[in-house]
């Protein structure tokens, strides 16, 4: 089996699993539910956080805010760290900002890699942070609001909740409660944005989306307030995706040998439809980089001839003078 059959066998888990409400997972031979959470339930995590931070902070507790500029002072950690990792992340935005807008893959390859080396800079440093930082009124409360959301999350087999209490939870011996968390955090991987748009572009969700006329309540058969947060998160995508494949006047290609790949052709149709406003009234275009595949997908937006200047070259001869390659962008 290639690739991209399993990669469609795992969508089509994900659509399942969506669809229920409710994923399976097996830990020490019992069955393990968890449950998609609604936006309204998430919200509910927001109040913990807040309760659990201002009792943190009566108790005494120190803010992060407080306790860096003691290790500061005290030559532990310093000013200067800190700044490196705003300026990092300030790098890593605005580079993932130009990603946005890049459709020639070797472009975007590059970019790629170079976000992944600030990511594993700022993965360094602020581990080091987190050492050096300890227990703060913030990283308790999320800590809390974090134990809340999984004990929000878990159920037995039959659907029944597996705590009457998140005290209950919070009870557990180390092991258990490690197992717990273990499960939720491969949850929340298994249904991470990027798989839930390959599940959105996989032709067996996308056929059913076109058949909505883009109301919610006509898919899932709820009212918005009722639907999970991978509900409404795939709805939303598959939604701006259906708006970049009607406006381009193109369609998907039907040789891609993934789905990452498709997923990359639905969000290459804004930058591929701004580029047709931009040269409409140009006479001719190069893009760097760009693979003869690519040329081909941009003309077919912008409705321009692909002039493959190698091919030209070896009609004249070998070699096109200036003057030629004026001729052939029509100047």
């Amino acid at each position: 089996m290639n690739d991209l059959y399993q990669e469609l066998n795992f969508t089509r888990k994900l659509y399942r699993d969506i669809l229920d409400g409710f994923t399976n997972f097996e830990l020490s031979e019992k069955r393990v539910k968890i449950k998609h959470l609604s936006e309204k339930e998430l919200c509910e995590t927001n109040e913990v956080y807040l309760n659990e931070y201002n009792s943190a902070k009566k108790a005494g507790l120190l803010t992060e805010k407080d306790k860096i500029k003691i290790l500061c002072d005290d030559k532990v950690w310093s000013e200067e760290k800190e700044n490196e990792i705003i300026n990092l992340n300030s790098e890593l935005s605005l580079k993932k900002t130009t990603l946005s807008k890049l459709f020639i893959q070797s472009q975007v390859k590059n970019l790629k890699n170079e976000i992944k080396v600030i990511e594993e800079k700022l993965k360094e440093i602020n581990k080091e942070r987190e050492e050096i930082l300890g227990l703060t009124v913030e990283n308790f409360a999320f800590k809390k609001s974090n134990q809340y959301v999984i004990y929000l999350s878990l159920y037995n087999d039959d659907k029944s909740k597996m705590f009457n209490s998140v005290d209950e939870f919070g009870d557990l011996d180390e092991s258990k409660l490690i197992g717990l968390i273990y499960v939720y955090k491969e949850f929340i991987e298994m249904f991470n944005l990027d798989n839930i748009k390959k599940l959105v572009v996989s032709p067996f969700f996308m056929n059913t989306f076109f058949l909505c006329e883009d109301n919610i309540f006509s898919y899932f058969g709820e009212p918005i307030i009722n639907l999970s947060k991978n509900k409404i998160d795939a709805f939303s995508i598959a939604k701006n995706y259906k708006h970049y494949l009607i406006k381009s006047e193109g369609n998907p290609p039907d040789n891609y040998q993934s789905l990452e790949e498709l997923v990359s052709w639905y969000e290459n149709r804004p930058n591929l439809n701004s580029l047709k406003d931009k040269n409409k009234d140009k006479l001719g275009q190069s893009y760097i980089g760009a693979t003869k595949e690519e040329l081909m997908n941009i003309a077919s937006n912008s409705k321009e001839e692909v002039v493959d200047l190698s091919a030209e070259a070896k009609k004249a001869g070998g070699n096109l003078s200036f003057d030629e390659i004026l001729k052939i962008h029509g100047i």
